[in-house]
């Protein structure tokens, strides 16, 4: 897809739900503008798209820690992306929020590797208050994810990683 040119693919916003899981590392992308132009830009526009479709549902995923005033960019831009969907007034809106997402991925990210695996292991350390700081699988997110489209509730909603893990529950994960 040629997220230059997203409005080239307007007909495939004719549809009930919107389900937008785009993201970089600043790694990746090389530059903060770079990265901002995937985990804003890029989101936004989509957003835009799906607003204007009067799709019924966007479920998004940004991060734990997402605020437009974090003294950290890459929270803030998760943040500055989050309001602007505020601003946009749609339907239903699902924001799922997780920690340190654990998964395959195509590229080796050593300090993802070791904080996940170090995370698996003490799990028992993020308990209580700490509980919303765990580790969280990718499959488990997209199972939250259709299981919060299957809902109707209208708003906002945000998940944090214990309550993906939770609304995750609600659905068989082959």
């Amino acid at each position: 897809m040629d997220f230059e040119n997203l409005s080239k693919y307007a007909d495939l916003f004719n549809v009930s739900d919107v389900f937008i899981c785009l993201g970089t590392t600043i790694k990746q992308a090389k530059t903060k503008e770079a990265f901002r132009k995937v985990d804003y830009d890029y989101v936004i526009e989509a957003a835009k798209m799906a607003n204007t479709s009067n799709v019924e549902k966007l479920l998004i995923i940004t991060a734990m820690g997402a605020n437009s005033k974090s003294k950290f960019f890459y929270s803030r831009v998760k943040g500055d992306a989050e309001g602007m969907l505020q601003h946009l007034k749609l339907n239903t809106v699902h924001i799922f929020r997780p920690s340190l997402l654990l998964g395959e991925r195509k590229e080796f990210r050593a300090g993802e590797k070791i904080s996940g695996m170090l995370s698996t292991f003490a799990k028992f350390v993020f308990v209580g208050p700490l509980r919303p700081y765990r580790a969280i699988e990718a499959n488990k997110v997209a199972a939250a994810m259709y299981a919060a489209a299957q809902t109707t509730a209208k708003g906002y909603h945000f998940y944090n990683s214990d309550e993906i893990e939770k609304l995750a529950q609600r659905v068989t994960i082959n």
